[in-house]
């Protein structure tokens, strides 16, 4: 009866996804949502910021912001500029090779 055997294996691995469903669910249902009525109390607790002050955070968000970009633009150049330097570096030495070699100028197909 090797048929009851393997479907006593495929019941247990069913029963543990049936587990694993139903832990899932549980943490479903424990996560708390606010209410409307708590999101309409809190609302009203919060008077929004004067315009003044809204004006001043965005203000300094932008600089922050820009300051970051400015950062950023400059390090990307920086690289770029680094890598052309490895680049001419390199074409130099494989230049340099070639002339060691022998081969300044690639010879397509002739001989000698």
């Amino acid at each position: 009866n090797n048929s009851g055997s393997g479907n006593s294996t495929s019941n247990s691995n069913d029963d543990q996804k049936q587990q694993q469903q139903l832990i899932h669910q549980q943490q479903l249902n424990d996560i708390k949502f606010p209410s409307s009525n708590e999101l309409e109390d809190s609302n009203n607790r919060q008077d929004p910021p004067p315009p003044e002050d809204l004006n001043l955070f965005i203000n300094d968000l932008l600089e922050q912001m820009q300051s970051k970009f400015e950062n950023m633009g400059s390090t990307i150049l920086g690289r770029i500029d680094d890598m052309g330097s490895r680049i001419d570096t390199l074409e130099k030495s494989i230049g340099d090779l070639m002339d060691q070699s022998g081969l300044s100028e690639p010879t397509y197909g002739s001989s000698g």
